[in-house]
């Protein structure tokens, strides 16, 4: 009975750990290419859901990533008066 208690439950951690190692083997250090945006986002949700897939949890998955380009340096916005 504990077997199945423990292999149902959802582990926060346990898909963090796989989403973040999906982002890193995809991306990596890569800087920010518009025009990758769409393969990164196919590669990130596939790697996830596979890995995800292999827990073998009784649990139906859907994924969604959105990627941004973080700034390094700071932008100056400024507004006509």
């Amino acid at each position: 009975m504990w077997f199945s208690y423990f292999q149902t439950q959802f582990v926060v951690d346990e898909v963090s750990n796989i989403i973040k190692e999906s982002i890193e083997s995809t991306i990596g250090g890569n800087s920010y290419a518009h025009a990758k945006v769409n393969n990164w986002t196919n590669s990130v949700v596939e790697s996830c859901l596979a890995s995800l897939t292999k827990l073998q949890k009784p649990f139906k998955y859907i994924g969604e990533w959105v990627g941004f380009q973080k700034f390094t340096q700071p932008h100056t916005l400024t507004f006509p008066k």
